[in-house]
């Protein structure tokens, strides 16, 4: 079922402070928090921000405004002439500039075609769409299955590093 989207799903805002209080949730699923635009492709709007706002640079709303990544969700993230990610001041410049033609990626981590499917298959959905589309502005965000409460710290512990 394919609803119209109201507000994007964001992480809890609170810190978990003792990943052990995870134990009973294993195994979860962890990604690197990107530091870019939150972006989702609506059918009826475009890429629009995570203030449901259009983004502003032509370039990419050019880029991203094709169907076959209607319902992605993701972080826009700038890139300089080396492919290496610009700092968020950097990114945010980039992509809320109207003109210019930012090199960029969509790093894409859901599809809210069907809010009411597991993640687990959200995600898969999405990694064969990535798959097929082959295209060097979509890039689907790594997921990490954490089974352990060690294994999910670790995870923490190379993210900050």
């Amino acid at each position: 079922m394919i609803r119209t989207i109201t507000r994007p799903l964001k992480a809890p805002t609170l810190p978990i402070l003792n990943l052990a209080t995870l134990q009973n949730r294993l195994p979860l699923l962890a990604s690197d928090k990107e530091d870019g635009i939150r972006c989702l492709i609506c059918p009826e709007r475009g890429p629009i921000s995570g203030q449901l706002k259009p983004v502003p640079n032509i370039h990419v709303c050019q880029t991203l405004n094709d169907a076959r990544f209607n319902y992605f969700d993701g972080e826009l993230i700038a890139l300089d002439s080396e492919g290496r990610d610009l700092s968020f001041n950097d990114t945010q410049s980039a992509i809320m500039t109207v003109l210019g033609r930012p090199r960029f990626e969509f790093r894409v981590f859901d599809w809210f075609g069907n809010i009411y499917a597991p993640y687990t298959e959200r995600l898969q959905f999405l990694a064969g769409k990535c798959k097929a589309y082959l295209s060097p502005h979509i890039v689907l965000l790594p997921q990490t299955l954490c089974r352990t409460v060690k294994h999910l710290e670790d995870c923490e512990s190379s993210a900050i590093s």
